[in-house]
């Protein structure tokens, strides 16, 4: 059954649970009027006609049938009103309860920009699937909208029995700390042995234990970014590139930097972003719009400039300085909404926009992960991790003109 159906069909269980009183009192009032109705005389078939008043009783009884079915009816109206009042009012335990009438169903914990992307794919699939995140900011669109979702950690047995986890057929954690990660892997396989798990992960080691202790198949769009790096470097014969920012993502491309002999530079925001490095020589530490720290990492004559954070904020304003201190380089950064994309890669900024969580989402239905769910895979698996969803920019009399792909936002 697709989400559609799914979702008349949870409404009006709903609808029969917050009522369900009165409704059970109506038909019992039904019931025994026509028993009454038959046991003073009338016929079945007049009895049925006096109930639905078809056909008026001018006896004692049918005055009181008439005047009391009007009050019962009158309070089943009252009540459903009482009722989507409340859910206008709270509408957040509405989705809590779509959640929990959920079957056969695909959940995704933690609604990072990797789970947003899932969930898109799911609902235009129209696939029955519910959300798990402890930031009511981050479903506040999905309760406005009345998506079934839980504000929740998952790692309670609460949660997990609030989402049906045993009844599900796709689960996604998309959480990015380590610990919720393995927490909530432990927590749904206890309930659910067999459904189909996917787990972001970070960190190779502990990938391998989640993939080989729960059966996981383990997702990681770091992972994804650098294999877009080595390709993009390959392919466009860069030689020397300065890499903004210090975090996950810029580390895990330093040794394919390496591995390439290439000539580079990192800029760090922090001092903490360096503490545990041994080789600081290639790290350089301030803001990331200041000039003189552009200058510093040699961005003047750099041929490619990464940005690896994840504030568009940073992006643009690091994206401008960058610019007026180098017109030719290549610029490289990740952003999440397509809006943003378009922005910065169109005049003056120029920059070519690849994928992380797209194109690991695309990866994984390339693969088949969402096959449970009636999503089939397709043959482009390998091209995705290259990085073949990358915007390009806008051609320049410097550059050759180049082919504009499909966009691939972060």
């Amino acid at each position: 059954m697709g989400w559609k159906q799914s979702r008349r069909s949870i409404q009006l269980r709903l609808l029969y649970r917050q009522n369900r009183w009165l409704l059970r009192f109506l038909m019992a009032w039904l019931a025994v009027s026509f028993l009454i109705l038959v046991g003073t005389g009338h016929p079945a078939l007049e009895a049925l006609q006096i109930i639905f008043f078809f056909q008026d009783d001018h006896s004692h009884f049918g005055f009181f049938y008439a005047s009391m079915t009007d009050f019962v009816v009158f309070g089943l109206v009252i009540s459903v009103i009482l009722v989507d009042m409340q859910r206008q009012v709270r509408p957040e335990a509405t989705c809590r309860v779509m959640a929990e009438e959920l079957r056969q169903h695909a959940i995704i914990f933690h609604f990072s920009n990797l789970g947003r992307r899932t969930w898109q794919l799911f609902v235009d699939h129209d696939v029955p699937v519910t959300v798990v995140d402890p930031d009511p900011a981050n479903l506040e669109q999905l309760i406005r909208d009345g998506y079934p979702c839980l504000v929740g950690t998952g790692r309670t047995p609460a949660d997990l029995d609030s989402v049906n986890v045993a009844d599900a057929k796709f689960i996604m954690i998309c959480s990015d700390h380590l610990e919720s990660a393995a927490v909530i892997c432990s927590l749904v396989r206890q309930r659910n042995p067999h459904c189909d798990l996917v787990a972001r992960c970070a960190d190779d080691d502990i990938g391998e234990v989640l993939a080989r202790r729960y059966n996981a198949t383990v997702v990681s769009t770091s992972r994804v970014a650098s294999h877009f790096l080595h390709d993009y470097l390959t392919r466009n014969k860069v030689v020397k590139c300065v890499l903004v920012g210090g975090g996950q993502l810029g580390r895990r491309m330093i040794p394919i930097l390496q591995e390439l002999e290439h000539d580079f530079s990192v800029v760090a925001a922090h001092d903490s972003d360096v503490n545990d490095i041994l080789d600081k020589s290639h790290y350089i530490v301030g803001r990331f719009n200041d000039d003189r720290v552009l200058e510093q990492a040699g961005v003047v004559d750099t041929e490619l400039v990464l940005f690896t954070e994840d504030d568009f904020s940073q992006a643009m304003a690091t994206v401008d300085r960058v610019r007026g201190l180098n017109h030719k380089c290549r610029i490289v950064c990740r952003v999440f909404m397509d809006d943003a994309a378009d922005l910065l890669n169109a005049e003056p900024f120029r920059c070519d926009i690849f994928s992380t969580s797209r194109q690991a989402v695309e990866q994984l239905q390339a693969q088949g992960a969402f096959k449970a769910m009636g999503i089939k895979g397709t043959s482009r698996g390998a091209a995705l991790v290259a990085g073949s969803e990358l915007k390009k920019s806008h051609p320049t009399h410097e550059q050759k003109p180049v082919i504009k792909h499909k966009i691939g936002s972060r």
